[in-house]
């Protein structure tokens, strides 16, 4: 596993920074994409054997990824040129690594990386990793974000949409809460797009939750915006969309929430003709 971070270094040090800037070298494929290889998803088991594999592979390579990641944090100016985009590229992998880690350390860690940034990719990324953890940090870094970005529209959409795309297992109810949030404009695509469609398209462990809640939550929302803004519920109705593709519990009731969506009196034509495919 050493050799894989030394590799990884070799190839920014040699200028060839293809691999380096998609982070693949290190970066494991997403929940969608492990559960588009799969003959029937399990977006619960997916996301659980994924994390395991994450967490074992970090706690066996934490040594080596702690000095990637020291050799690149380094205090030095923002520049956008391919060699220091790969640099951050690798030093943001290896942080989300070290995130999986159950260790006060490693929150202090990312808490201070998000503090110190001098560019927002490296603020954006510990933010992330920090919405996955349940710890005071990460409330201390999401109240700065929203204190120091409130009264930008384009900035608050990246803040809507980690917190939407957060793993922890209240994550629903937090999507909720956010509605109410005076930066949310329930009549800005923008805003419906960061929150809504983040959780629905983004979100498989806590859309796909095995009670239905997340489709029970979406169809409702569909239903209610398909009044105002036809165009825009008709995409947030694709989460629903490939119900076959899942296990027979969460297929049935990613059916029946279509169902209920295509009996609405009053429906307009882009979600029926949506919502009417789906079920052919």
């Amino acid at each position: 596993a050493p050799e894989v971070v030394d590799a990884y270094q070799q190839v920014l040090e040699n200028d060839n920074l293809d691999h380096a800037l998609r982070g693949e070298a290190l970066s494991l494929p997403g929940e969608s994409d492990i559960a588009d290889a799969v003959e029937l998803s399990d977006p619960q088991a997916i996301h659980e054997v994924r994390e395991y594999f994450i967490a074992t592979l970090a706690n066996g390579m934490r040594l080596p990824l702690e000095a990637c990641y020291d050799s690149l944090n380094q205090d030095e100016s923002y520049q956008i040129d391919a060699a220091s985009m790969g640099k951050r590229r690798l030093k943001n992998v290896c942080l989300s690594y070290l995130a999986s880690i159950k260790d006060e350390g490693v929150h202090a860690q990312c808490l201070a990386q998000f503090e110190n940034a001098n560019n927002m990719t490296d603020r954006l990324a510990a933010l992330g990793a920090l919405s996955d953890i349940d710890c005071p940090e990460r409330e201390i870094a999401l109240k700065a974000f929203e204190t120091q970005w409130k009264d930008n529209a384009l900035v608050m959409d990246k803040w809507f949409m980690i917190q939407a795309g957060s793993s922890l297992p209240n994550t629903l109810e937090q999507v909720k809460a956010l509605q109410k949030h005076p930066s949310f404009d329930a009549k800005n695509p923008n805003k419906i797009r960061s929150l809504i469609g983040r959780f629905a398209m983004a979100n498989p462990v806590n859309f796909h939750q095995e009670s239905g809640a997340g489709y029970d939550f979406l169809t409702d929302y569909v239903i209610d915006l398909d009044q105002r803004n036809p165009q825009v519920a008709s995409r947030l109705v694709r989460a629903l969309a490939k119900w076959q593709q899942f296990e027979p519990k969460r297929a049935e009731l990613m059916k029946a929430s279509l169902k209920r969506i295509h009996e609405q009196s009053g429906i307009s034509n882009d979600v029926f003709e949506i919502v009417d495919k789906s079920l052919m």
